[in-house]
C-alpha cells in the first residue's frame, strides 16, 4: 500500500485538474458568460482530459514497478551475501564451495526457493517441496505442530545418500526429486520463525547442504552450540524477510 501513494497523489491531482477544466467550460457557458455547449460536449471533453492524464499515470506506475523490482533484487542480493557469510561462519574448516545454502518460503501449499548461495549450477536450485516432504518439509511440520520449546529445532540428515525406497518412504521424495538431489551428501534445515504479537509465524526454512563429499567433522551435527548458531542465523534471516516483505511476490 505504501508504494501506491505516489499514484494516488497523481490521481487526485488529475481529478482536480479535470474538474477544474470542466467547471471552467461550464462557467463560460450559457447564462452569465455565454452559450452552453451541450451535454455531449462535456462528455467528450471529460474523455479527452482523461486520455491526456493516462500516459502520465502509466509512467508513474511503470516507474514505481521498476523501483519496487530493483529494491527487491537488492534485498535478495543482501540475503544471498548473508547466506555466504553464514556458510563460512558455520563451516570454517570446510571448502565453502562444497556447502550450499538457500532460503525457502511458504507459498500456497509449498515451500519455494526465495534465494540461495552456490546453488545456481545444480538441478534442484528451484525445487519446491510440500508439507512433510524432504528435510525442509519435515521442519515445516515440526515448526507448525510442535510446542514452542520444540518448534525452533533444526532437522538434519547427516547421510542423505539413501536408497531410493528409503528416500520415498522416509522423506516422501518422488523419482524426479531423487534424481534432482542425487548430489546431496548431507542436509541441515532450520525453521524461519517471526514473532507477530504473542505468536510465532512460520515463514519458511533455512537450508544448508553439502555436495561431493561429507564434512571433515560430521560430529558437528550433534553439537548443541552449533544448532544454536544455526537458530541465531535463522532469526536474522527471518527478520530480513519480514522487514522486506520478501515472502510475498
Amino acid at each position: 500500500m505504501r508504494n501506491a501513494w505516489p499514484v494516488i497523489a497523481v490521481g487526485i491531482v488529475s481529478v482536480v485538474g479535470i474538474g477544474a477544466n470542466l467547471l471552467l467550460d461550464y462557467l463560460t457557458g450559457e447564462g452569465q458568460f455565454g452559450p452552453h455547449l451541450g451535454f455531449r460536449f462535456y462528455i467528450l471533453r471529460l474523455l479527452a482530459l482523461c486520455a491526456t492524464a493516462i500516459p502520465g499515470l502509466l509512467a508513474i506506475l511503470r516507474a514505481e514497478s521498476r523501483a519496487s523490482a530493483r529494491k527487491r533484487r537488492e534485498q535478495l542480493d543482501d540475503l544471498s551475501r548473508v547466506l555466504e557469510a553464514s556458510v563460512r561462519r558455520l563451516f570454517p574448516d570446510e571448502n565453502p564451495y562444497l556447502v550450499r545454502a538457500n532460503v525457502m518460503v511458504v507459498e500456497g501449499d509449498e515451500l519455494k526457493v526465495l534465494c540461495g548461495w552456490n546453488m545456481d549450477s545444480y538441478p534442484d536450485s528451484r525445487m519446491n517441496l510440500s508439507f512433510e516432504q524432504g528435510v525442509a518439509g519435515k521442519v515445516w511440520k515440526r515448526a507448525t505442530e510442535n510446542p514452542l520449546n520444540e518448534c525452533w529445532q533444526p532437522v538434519y540428515a547427516p547421510k542423505a545418500q539413501l536408497g531410493k525406497q528409503s528416500l520415498k518412504t522416509k522423506w516422501r521424495l518422488t523419482d524426479d526429486d531423487i534424481g534432482r538431489t542425487s548430489h546431496i551428501m548431507w542436509i541441515l534445515s532450520t525453521p524461519l520463525l517471526h514473532r507477530e504479537g504473542d505468536r510465532l509465524k512460520f515463514l519458511g526454512v533455512l537450508n544448508f547442504d553439502g555436495v561431493t563429499k561429507l564434512l571433515v567433522d560430521m560430529k558437528i551435527f550433534e553439537d548443541d552450540q552449533f544448532h544454536l548458531r544455526c537458530v541465531a542465523i535463522a532469526d536474522h534471516v527471518s527478520s530480513l524477510i519480514a522487514q522486506g516483505d520478501l515472502f510475498t511476490k
